[in-house]
């Protein structure tokens, strides 16, 4: 996916997008503007990052939480598996959803 459609090697990278972007909107939005925000949590170096959370707290002093929705997806890719290779082990359930947030600039 990453090499069809572009991606983001680190997790700061993603971040750093994210809150210049923030930053932007909050500067050419008008007062009581809505801005809605499509976000999804990943794992990323075993990690877990719950980004709709940090969005929620980058927008803090520039946007409040109006609402928020959780879309499902209808179609999961598959994880290819490997023959001859041991089997993986997961170490974290699987998001197959994304979240919209609907803020308003204070």
């Amino acid at each position: 996916m990453s090499k069809r459609y572009g991606g983001y090697w680190r997790y700061d990278e993603l971040e750093k997008h994210y809150k210049e972007t923030i930053t932007e909107v909050h500067r050419i939005l008008q007062p009581k503007g809505i801005f809605v925000f499509k976000c999804q949590d990943i794992i990323h170096n075993h990690k877990m990052h719950s980004t709709h959370i940090n969005v929620v707290n980058w927008c803090e002093n520039k946007f409040r939480l109006k609402d928020m929705f959780i879309l499902t997806a209808k179609h999961r890719m598959n994880v290819p598996q490997q023959s001859g290779v041991a089997k993986r082990v997961q170490k974290h359930a699987r998001m197959f959803h994304s979240y919209f947030l609907v803020l308003e600039k204070t």
